[in-house]
This record gives C-alpha cells, structure tokens and sequence, in this order.
C-alpha cells in the first residue's frame, strides 16, 4: 500500500503531463487488470483537465494539491484546486452532444466511489472498493468497505426531520457494525445542512460502544462545526469525545482514512 501527498503548478502542458506520469507511475502496484489501471488513469486524466479548463483560469494561483493512495486491487486521487468551485453536474457521456460536458460522467462511471467537497473545488474518488446500497428507511447512502476495519459511507441523503435524521445516523451505525471490534467509521455529510440534538446523541451513543474506534464526518458546513462546539467536542477530553472527528472538506479526511488502513509514505 502506498500514500502520495504531492503539490503541482499546471502551468504549462508539460507540468500537466508531469501529474499524470507520476500517478500512471504509482498505478503500478495496484490493480490486478492493465485495463483497470487504464480506466483510472482516465479518470485521472479528465480530472487533471477539467481543473485546467475550467478552475485555473478563475483561481488565486496555479498549484494543486494530488492525493494518490492505493492497496493492491484498489487505488484513490484527489485533487484540490484553489478556484471558486462549482456545483457538480454529472450527465451521462451517451447523452451528451456537442464538444463538452462528458467529463464528470467519465469519472462517475470509471470510479466506485465519487466525493466533493462542499466548495466544489476539490474532487475525490475510488476504483476498486464495491460501492453497495445501504438497506434502511430514513437515509439512502451507499457503503464502501476497505477491510479488514474501515467503513466509507457516501452519497448520503438524510430525511430532514427530527426523528428521521437521527434514526438514519443510527441505520448507518447498524450497517458499520457489521465490520465488528475496532472499526472505524467515515461518513460524508456533505448534503446535510444541520445536525441536530437528536442526531448528536445518536453519533455520541455509537462513540460509546467499546468495538468502535472512530467517528469521521467529514465536508461538514460552517452551522455543523458552530453546532458541534455547542456540544462540546472541541472541549471535552474523554474516550467519547476523541474517538469522534469532524472535518470540513473530503481531501483531508482521505489521508485520515489512509492512516486509519496504516498506509503511509507521504511525498
């Protein structure tokens, strides 16, 4: 397993063909097909492009930050840029006429796993870990597992009322504990505006628990964090409250996923 935290400027074609070089290099080591290989490398790609297209020309400078973590049959890239960001629209590529709008389609259909953060101005994504429906009644969400101990819940929707939302936090926390003793937990919260008392009491009462070992809810929103330092989890020490992170973008919690599975070697 392998972990690359690296910064590029995109400049010119050349330092745009150095990013895909480094990553096609690091691709080497994962994935069991060289037609899996190739379709991440494309995923790749049209990320790269997309960022140079249309976040280069509207962003404070020219650097990006890469992020390529990997395991033997799956690999992931993330790539934040520092533009204004934008509202993803994913279309599919067969439907798409004229010379645009197909990239985005490309990686959704090349990757299992798809995030952005709330912005829009940072992309990350999976091939290789299987992306399965959560079955419950008050959330739709889609499971991803790196084992042995590792949880990724993502494109994660919940029923805004009061009860909903915390029996949704509860029906992912049943779904998690399946991976049993030391698991570790992440959750995109990207779609949820509020977390209320309910929910915050779900989310503490699974911190709890002696069998798990984390909490991530990451691409939290500004009224989240300010609602969180309400209740304490800024302040407070204890087991409980250190076993929970929040963080508000999805690059960051990447590497923390990359140390939960013991992956390092940044560059």
């Amino acid at each position: 397993m392998q972990l690359h935290l690296v910064s590029y400027r995109l400049q010119n074609e050349e330092q745009v063909n150095a990013i895909i070089h480094d990553v096609e290099s690091w691709l080497s080591h994962s994935f069991e097909t060289e037609t899996d290989r190739d379709l991440f490398l494309l995923a790749v790609i049209e990320t790269v492009n997309n960022t140079v297209d249309h976040a280069l020309p509207k962003a404070s400078t020219d650097e990006v930050n890469a992020l390529f973590v990997s395991g033997k049959t799956w690999a992931l890239f993330g790539l934040r840029d520092w533009g204004p960001g934008f509202v993803p629209s994913i279309k599919d590529p067969g439907t798409v006429s004229g010379p645009r709008g197909r990239g985005l389609g490309y990686i959704r259909n090349f990757a299992d796993v798809l995030l952005f953060n709330s912005q829009g101005n940072e992309i990350a994504f999976v091939k290789g870990v299987a992306a399965m429906q959560v079955a419950a009644t008050n959330v739709t969400a889609k499971q991803s597992v790196f084992p042995p101990h590792v949880m990724l819940f993502h494109d994660v929707v919940f029923l805004q009322a009061k009860i909903n939302i915390s029996q949704g936090f509860t029906e992912l926390f049943e779904a998690a504990a399946t991976l049993g003793k030391g698991r570790k937990v992440f959750i995109d919260i990207k779609n949820v505006r509020l977390l209320n008392s309910m929910a915050w009491g779900s989310i503490f009462a699974e911190s709890e628990h002696e069998d798990v070992e984390s909490i991530v809810l990451f691409n939290a929103g500004e009224a989240i964090v300010r609602s969180a330092k309400l209740m304490g989890l800024d302040a407070r020490h204890g087991e409980v409250y250190e076993k929970i992170q929040l963080i508000p973008d999805c690059g960051r919690a990447m590497e923390v996923l990359a140390a939960a599975l013991g992956i390092e070697g940044v560059s």
